[in-house]
């Protein structure tokens, strides 16, 4: 399944400039997630978005329980420098 085919709930009381400073922000991390690797990907998705634990994820992908902690290390390194770049609609809409 692609990233930007997740379905969007709308909330309904939400004003209309929040939500879009929200899927700004969703949009940002499709991207910045599209650009690591498919092994980091899928550990960090799994770990943070199904809440997974390291030793869940590494039986599931069938690697060693340090190798999930690298994947997901080095996503995180990658994604902090993503948006610390300081052009991502991410920054702008949380400063």
């Amino acid at each position: 399944m692609a990233l930007d085919t997740v379905a969007e709930a709308a909330e309904p009381g939400i004003p209309v400039d929040e939500r879009l400073v929200d899927r700004q922000r969703r949009n940002a991390v499709r991207r910045a997630l599209a650009k690591l690797s498919d092994e980091q990907r899928e550990a960090l998705v799994l770990a943070r978005y199904h809440g997974m634990p390291y030793a869940e994820i590494a039986r599931t992908l069938n690697i060693s329980e340090g190798a999930v902690k690298t994947r997901i290390f080095r996503a995180m390194e990658t994604l902090k420098a993503h948006f610390s770049g300081g052009d991502s609609p991410w920054i702008a809409a949380t400063h």
